[in-house]
């Protein structure tokens, strides 16, 4: 019997202690935190920089007065030419002198713009003012330059934009490879190939990478005016002097009546600029040049003044070149002095010979370095040409 309520007892004692086990609260389960990822900042993409006539910092008197340009000349531009010097604005833009402290940035701005007139007014300062504008041997410019003339397509601006990259330092600034290969792509327009190359040592003086590119496009023109100016292109180049007083020596001895007065004047240093004309657009430019040191082509001076004083005696100087073929001597001043004063008597034999050209020209040459040259002027004081007899006049007059 008492097993039995030892027995209930402990049963009543286990359920009454899971009862009070049952009473407990099981704590409740944290769920695992949610990371937040952080909310992304939205990047507002630039606008691309302004470019041309609207990019921050022009000038805004430039600007303005390009828009009256363009709006007040629109009748006036022709696609291949630009715009007309009839067109007054255009005509005042042309002529004024630019003040490059103030519009250098802008100019620089407006070769970029779009606008083919906007651009053609920017290229025509930059082109005729270069040399005073400092860009010739500023390298960031200068390159800025180059990658626009590598996208211009105008054919109103092509020679005079080729004239004027030939007049930066390209090879002092590491940049002439650059524009070779500009020059030499077969989409670059001629006439920017023959104005660079024509004027190429204007910039660089002793390139021999310009003296092969004009030598090449001597060898490619057919043309007979285009190839004259060329030709005078190489008295300014610093390299191949042999080369070039051979090649005044083959036109001398040519067949070819202006090659041949061309070739005379460049061997006694008469001639030693250059020239490019643009055939499309009318434009013109040129440059003096002046030899340095002994002239290199002395060897055929001789033949050239005998020459010339066969002609004089004839009557038959009908080309201001063969005067001027006289007066390379007499200026030189590493001539020697026998060429001097033989250039000087064929000079006379010009001016007295009526029948000759340019009489004035040789009277002048006389009057500036012959020792008698006044006094032999009187002669003329009442010769019938009247220029000839202004500058007799003119040359012992009180001052």
């Amino acid at each position: 019997m008492r097993t039995r309520i030892t027995t209930a007892i402990g049963l009543a004692a286990a359920l009454a202690a899971c009862s009070k086990d049952s009473d407990k609260k099981e704590p409740a389960k944290e769920e695992p935190a949610v990371k937040q990822e952080p909310t992304a900042k939205k990047v507002e993409t630039p606008p691309p920089p302004k470019k041309g006539l609207a990019a921050d910092g022009n000038d805004a008197t430039t600007v303005e007065t390009v828009k009256k340009v363009i709006a007040d000349c629109a009748a006036q531009w022709d696609d291949k030419k630009g715009y007309s010097w009839e067109c007054e604005p255009y005509k005042a833009w042309m002529e004024q002198k630019p003040d490059w402290i103030k519009i250098s940035a802008t100019m620089l701005n407006l070769i970029e713009d779009p606008d083919v007139h906007v651009r053609n007014l920017a290229w025509k300062t930059l082109s005729r003012d270069a040399w005073n504008a400092n860009f010739r041997a500023e390298k960031e410019r200068a390159t800025r330059i180059i990658a626009a003339a590598e996208t211009e397509t105008s054919p109103a601006i092509d020679g005079e934009l080729g004239v004027m990259i030939a007049q930066i330092e390209l090879e002092k600034l590491g940049l002439l490879d650059r524009v070779k290969t500009l020059v030499e792509k077969d989409t670059t327009p001629a006439d920017f190939r023959r104005g660079f190359v024509t004027m190429v040592f204007s910039g660089s003086p002793k390139s021999e990478i310009g003296y092969q590119m004009l030598r090449a496009e001597i060898a490619r023109t057919s043309d007979a005016a285009q190839k004259k100016e060329l030709l005078s292109a190489l008295s300014a180049a610093g390299v191949h002097a042999d080369e070039v007083c051979a090649t005044w020596h083959e036109l001398w001895s040519g067949e070819d009546p202006a090659l041949k007065i061309e070739a005379a004047a460049r061997i006694t240093r008469g001639h030693s600029g250059w020239s490019f004309s643009d055939p499309d657009t009318g434009w013109f430019t040129s440059t003096s040049g002046y030899g340095e040191g002994p002239n290199p082509c002395v060897a055929d001076v001789d033949a050239v003044l005998a020459h010339v004083e066969t002609l004089a005696s004839a009557g038959q100087i009908t080309d201001y070149y063969l005067v001027d073929a006289l007066s390379g001597p007499v200026w030189d001043d590493n001539a020697s002095p026998e060429h001097k004063a033989r250039a000087l008597d064929i000079a006379k034999k010009v001016v007295e010979n009526t029948a000759n050209q340019n009489r004035y020209g040789a009277l002048n040459l006389i009057i500036q370095k012959a020792p008698d040259g006044k006094e032999y002027a009187r002669k003329f004081e009442a010769d019938a040409d009247q220029g000839v007899k202004d500058l007799a006049l003119s040359a012992n007059k009180p001052a």
